[in-house]
């Protein structure tokens, strides 16, 4: 093997030379590399040959980057040369790492309830300055109309000389036209005094016309058909506790163990925010987040967990809600059928869908909008009430077709439960009812045996046609000295005639696989 071969140490005298030199008891240490080379001898000249080789050679100091998902061009590898050359010459941008593919579905992480509210408050100031830029547009619009009117009487004003020079020239033309035209406007002027005659003569059936027309107007564009003041905002804080104890929790939804966990729950129409403030007491780990078009709920006395919002009115071309796909767990609606359009219940239903989790649930909880089992006089403004709504095109009766909406809108396990409240009358939750010998059976005894929840609901109720007064009694068409008399006098029909009023629990999840 070392036969053709020159190596340095082939003469076993040099090995010996450098061990005695370097191994000396003042010197006790290993044999280095430099003090090979500081030796004198035939292979000096060798080792400056290869300082020589390795100085000549430049190295590519440049930093080369990894790319990823693009063609590489492996090199095509002789036979001559050996497996330790094949790992020089291949590179960084031959090695491929395999990286997920479209196709496959990538779960995101669920955004957490801070991020949740910060993009819920940027979609809603991003909603406020687009709305105070299409006011200033059309403030600048009105503005810009006199000073085009003021420009178009000055351009006729400079042109006008030369009309009146073409006028000048056409009249000896035109002498023909102008008797026609004269003898037209005769006929006109008869036919005008005609009419006007007539006009004198019908004057009482206009001013009816014009009534009627003006009253429609009244009707159709009120803002919202309840009174929004404090009155109406206890009142619903009543209605709350009533529609607790009727239904026997504040909530009818399978979802009892994720709000002990932690969950994120929307209140739709919050209204003064009882409901979220008692929800949000009850189950501290989950997030509550109350919306209104009106500001009546609580801004510095609440739960951390609790946070309300002004999100406009649920108009359908303002309807996109400011909350990220699959955000909510849980969304909550009651009694808002009182200011939502019949067109605005399916784009909010696929509202409702979008934001909306798999596997979460939604929760509406809505009354009949009239009366059952009501004497003449009730049902007459029972009549006027559904007609009115009917004007403003609103669905009194959504809340029966609600159920088939959300099965059609891909809901599943839809229920309804529907419960009877009595307006004054019977012994509804009510344990035990002590009944006094001395009353015989006539209103006085209906009214002793009365639970507390039906009184209550009977005075709610009546609260409620108060909230209704300014829109309900145009739409009758009577005063309101004469409205005030009239609802007076209902509690005492809803006691003999045993009127109640029913309301409704609809409950649905949103499939997994959506």
């Amino acid at each position: 093997m070392f036969g053709s071969h020159n190596s340095i140490f082939d003469s076993p005298s040099f090995l010996q030379k450098m061990m005695k030199k370097k191994s000396t008891k003042q010197n006790l240490r290993p044999l280095y590399t430099a003090d090979i080379v500081s030796e004198v001898g035939p292979w000096k000249k060798q080792i400056n040959a290869a300082t020589k080789v390795a100085s000549s050679y430049t190295f590519n100091t440049q930093r080369r980057t990894k790319t990823y998902n693009q063609p590489s061009v492996v090199p095509s590898l002789s036979p001559s040369i050996s497996s330790t050359t094949t790992c020089s010459l291949l590179s960084d941008s031959t090695i491929k790492v395999p990286t997920p593919s479209c196709s496959t579905p990538v779960r995101k992480r669920p955004l957490s309830s801070e991020i949740l509210i910060r993009i819920m408050d940027q979609r809603l100031l991003k909603k406020k300055q687009l709305e105070s830029k299409q006011q200033d547009n059309d403030d600048s619009n009105t503005l810009k109309i006199p000073e085009l009117n003021r420009s178009i009487s000055a351009g006729t004003s400079t042109n006008t000389s030369s009309r009146r020079n073409k006028l000048l020239l056409q009249t000896s033309s035109s002498t023909t036209t102008t008797a026609t035209i004269t003898t037209n406007s005769t006929i006109r002027r008869k036919s005008l005094t005609q009419s006007t005659k007539k006009v004198k003569s019908s004057k009482s059936v206009l001013n009816k016309l014009n009534q009627t027309h003006h009253t429609q107007e009244l009707i159709t564009d009120w803002p919202y058909v309840l009174t929004q003041d404090n009155d109406e905002q206890d009142r619903m804080v009543a209605q709350h506790y009533l529609l607790r104890t009727a239904f026997g929790s504040d909530f009818s939804s399978p979802i009892k163990p994720l709000l002990q966990k932690g969950i994120v729950v929307l209140d739709v129409g919050c209204g003064p925010g009882t409901w979220t403030m008692e929800m949000s007491t009850a189950f501290p780990k989950s997030t509550f987040i109350g919306i209104d078009q009106s500001a009546f709920y609580p801004r510095d006395i609440k739960p951390r967990n609790c946070h309300f919002r002004s999100c406009g009115s649920l108009v359908q071309h303002q309807l996109p809600l400011p909350f990220p796909d699959n955000s909510i767990d849980y969304i909550y609606q009651r009694d808002i059928n009182w200011g939502l359009t019949g067109q605005t219940w399916q784009p909010l239903l696929q509202e409702y869908q979008r934001i909306l989790k798999p596997g979460g649930w939604i929760e509406f909880v809505e009354p009949d909008l009239e009366t059952q089992n009501s004497l003449e006089s009730e049902c007459i403004m029972n009549d006027k009430l559904m007609s009115g709504l009917i004007m403003r095109q609103q669905d009194p009766y959504l809340v029966h077709r609600l159920p088939t909406m959300l099965s059609i809108n891909g809901f599943k396990r839809v229920e309804d439960y529907a419960q009877s409240f009595p307006l004054g009358w019977g012994s509804s939750h009510s344990s035990f009812i002590e009944q006094d010998e001395h009353y015989t059976e006539d209103t006085e005894t209906t009214q002793s045996n009365c639970s507390e929840f039906a009184r209550a609901m009977s005075s709610q109720y009546l609260f409620l046609l108060k909230s209704l007064k300014p829109w309900l009694s145009t739409v009758m068409n009577i005063s309101y000295e004469k409205y005030d008399q009239y609802i007076s006098g209902l509690p005492t029909e809803w006691i003999s005639a045993q009127t109640f009023v029913n309301w409704h629990c609809i409950i649905a999840q949103k499939p997994f696989n959506s």
